[in-house]
């Protein structure tokens, strides 16, 4: 099998600019916030466990230290201890089901095939039975692939037949983990200078070719820390160029100079800064010697003078952008007021002096970082709730939902005047259709929510005001998110949804705890239960499939600071609905006009529900659609 092609960038001459884990920045920088578990806690307590003959139920609960392990065919031989089930997906082809540590990591790179699903779903769930270390231990004894000291001949002879194609699937696999799962090297120093150390030196010697195939997706991943991607890239000049195009990057914005606007431009001061912290150039005219090599190659260029001024200068009025940029047509143009651009204390003004499509990107670029953000360790064994420190992102996106629907439920009833009450409600139902159009349901469950809470559904009058476009607005928009049948509506939506969307976390995380806590994570004999992986797989691969798409938005900051004030000074529930009482002193709480009862309005809480409490009963619940127990089929043991 031939090689991957690519020259190599990382040689033995070239050590230099291999990365170390002193390059490594705080990858999840969002802060830490509290998180109530009141509802999973009661949603558990009410699920019953049920194992059949044919093993455990995919809809039961079992608590921890308590799940049964399933028994496995009587003519199972285990050979080394490396054993391996297979058996038939719905249409007929050959999956894994279980296996021992060694046989699922040797399956990874098998010298038989390439099982590309197998090895996306083992990178997702490969922590739920071994730590990061421990797999590059095993695939870099894979990759070694030794004979025994007393080898047969068949085993010489295979070790010559094998050995290349083996070694080439570990490189793809490293490859994978790499590309996908980069944050596991992000969090920790000592296995990403382990992962270094194994491709300058072992990799290197046996094939430096294949070095390049491991360093290219450490340069091209948006969210790989830049100075990091940077040395991995050998700091060559292009790909600093499109480093710094990049919109998470934050560099180019618009300058004004005599009266004209520059876009997506950077001052020569600001380019020093950059190139300075960034690139690693020691003094200000080392970090201008660069910039002019930027120009020279045909990358950077005045942008007042593109054909006369051919130097940097380090300087806040010269201006400078790029000479390809491929940022610069994709943003769409923002919705502003002139007179708000520069109100002095955003904060004072209502919801309704602001474009809500505008106002909805705005929310979108918030949520879409934090959605970005989470990993697969996030969503592991309800990490959100038993060890928030590692869920830094999902518990961030739980608090800023109770934040947004409590600011919500604020603008409405804290206005002292009827009009600007009714003014701010129908403001709020076109922000949540603009949120539907830019595909953010995380928002805009939080936006209904918050018109759905006690405090404002009990305002009868302003109700009233709504005219009938904005009632059959509000309509659909309730019947889009009901949780009526396990939220079925949604369910499909987002099904079809083609990305950059933002879906509604709790669903994934409320059928992931379904799955884990239903099922166990060993068969007898200490197979892993490869088939509870796969499930889990399959719902955070929903959840990668809309992290891989970015928004193309822009901040707008006057919208940014009013959004964080906001966000940061909520009022509670109980403060609410007492201001609330003095709006409309006779008004009662009802169901809102064009719900349906059991709708989101059903608690008074605007928080972010989980788990929806259900009846006692003596059936177990239906499990999340697509994870149906599959039928029994026989299992066959390699």
């Amino acid at each position: 099998m031939a090689s991957p092609s690519g020259e190599p960038i990382v040689t033995r001459e070239r050590r230099s600019t291999a990365i170390t884990s002193q390059d490594i920045p705080n990858f999840l920088p969002v802060p830490l916030l509290s998180l109530n578990s009141a509802n999973l806690e009661a949603e558990k307590a009410e699920r019953k466990a049920s194992v059949s003959s044919e093993g455990v139920r995919r809809d039961s609960v079992v608590s921890d230290g308590e799940k049964p392990k399933v028994e496995i065919p009587q003519d199972c031989v285990f050979v080394s201890g490396r054993a391996i089930l297979f058996g038939k997906d719905e249409a007929g082809n050959e999956e894994v089901r279980a296996g021992t540590i060694e046989a699922l990591t040797e399956h990874l790179a098998s010298e038989k095939s390439i099982d590309r699903e197998f090895v996306v779903d083992f990178f997702i769930a490969f922590r739920y039975f071994l730590a990061p270390s421990e797999l590059l231990a095993h695939l870099q004894k894979r990759y070694l692939y030794e004979l025994p000291t007393d080898a047969t001949e068949e085993q010489i002879s295979n070790h010559k037949k094998f050995e290349g194609p083996i070694r080439l699937r570990v490189i793809n696999v490293l490859k994978h983990w790499l590309s996908k799962h980069f944050y596991d090297f992000c969090e920790n120093s000592q296995l990403f200078e382990s992962m270094l150390n194994f491709i300058n030196t072992t990799i290197a010697e046996t094939n430096p070719k294949w070095i390049s195939q491991l360093i290219t997706p450490i340069t091209t991943g948006n969210l790989v820390p830049i100075k990091q991607a940077i040395a991995a890239s050998g700091g060559t000049l292009e790909f600093i160029a499109k480093t710094m195009q990049r919109p998470e990057v934050g560099l180019l914005k618009t300058h004004v100079e005599q009266k004209k606007k520059y876009k997506r431009t950077f001052t020569g001061a600001e380019g020093v800064d950059w190139w300075m912290e960034w690139v690693d150039k020691k003094s200000r005219q080392e970090a201008i010697a660069f910039g002019n090599d930027m120009i020279r190659a045909g990358l950077v260029q005045s942008a007042t003078m593109p054909s006369r001024i051919l130097s940097i200068f380090d300087s806040a009025e010269s201006l400078y952008s790029f000479v390809k940029d491929e940022w610069a047509d994709k943003f769409p143009k923002r919705l502003v007021d002139k007179q708000i651009k520069n109100y002095p204390i955003p904060e004072e003004l209502p919801v309704y002096s602001f474009n809500p499509l505008e106002l909805a990107r705005q929310l979108t670029i918030k949520e879409s970082f934090m959605f970005r953000a989470v990993t697969a360790m996030e969503v592991k064994s309800q990490a959100w709730m038993k060890r928030p420190e590692i869920a830094k992102n999902v518990v961030a996106i739980v608090n800023n939902f109770n934040a947004l629907s409590a600011a919500v439920a604020a603008e409405i009833v804290c206005p002292t005047e009827p009009k600007d009450r009714k003014k701010a409600l129908k403001h709020l139902i076109q922000l949540a259709e603009a949120l539907t159009e830019l595909k953010n349901y995380q928002s805009l469950v939080a936006v209904v929510s918050g018109l759905s809470s006690s405090s404002v559904s009990r305002l009868k009058e302003t109700w009233k005001s709504l005219n009938k476009k904005s009632m059959q607005a509000w309509e659909k928009l309730s019947e889009e998110i009901s949780p009526a049948s396990n939220f079925s509506n949604y369910r499909n939506t987002i099904k079809f949804c083609e990305p950059p969307a933002i879906p509604y976390i709790a669903i994934f995380l409320k059928d992931l705890t379904f799955i884990e806590d239903g099922n166990p994570d060993y068969l007898a004999q200490n197979l892993i239960n490869f088939e509870k992986m796969r499930m889990i797989s399959k719902v955070f691969q929903d959840i990668q499939r809309f992290q891989e798409v970015q928004y193309c938005l822009k901040e707008v900051p006057v919208i940014q600071k009013w959004l964080d004030l906001k966000l940061t000074n909520t009022l509670d529930e109980k403060e609410l609905y007492n201001i609330s009482v003095k709006c409309e002193p006779g008004s009662r709480g009802s169901p809102l006009p064009g719900t349906r009862p059991n709708n989101l309005q059903k608690s008074s809480s605007a928080r972010m529900l989980l788990f929806q409490s259900r009846k006692r009963s003596n059936t177990c619940p239906a499990p999340p659609p697509g994870m149906e127990p599959p039928p029994p089929d026989k299992l066959k043991l390699l």
